[in-house]
């Protein structure tokens, strides 16, 4: 999926489809289950939608990033 399919998804503009298209999940869903995306602990369905949500929202990168260096610092102590 490219990434202007990715921010149509993101506005709402996406076409809902068996391969799990429509909206993109809000940056609510996308933090609800950060942590559970980050650990790998999600379905591949669920993974995948955090993972697309992640992949174009500038909201929701800062958190991301930081929480990854934070989970890196953790498993280097």
């Amino acid at each position: 999926m490219s990434v202007f399919d990715r921010l149509k998804r993101l506005f709402g503009m996406g076409q809902s489809g068996p391969s799990g298209g429509g909206a993109m999940i809000s940056c609510e869903e996308a933090s609800a289950r950060l942590f559970e995306y980050l650990d790998g602990e999600l379905e591949s369905v669920s993974e995948e939608e955090v993972r697309g949500h992640l992949e174009v929202c500038e909201r929701c990168y800062p958190r991301v990033e930081f929480e990854k260096h934070f989970l890196e610092a953790i498993q280097r102590s």
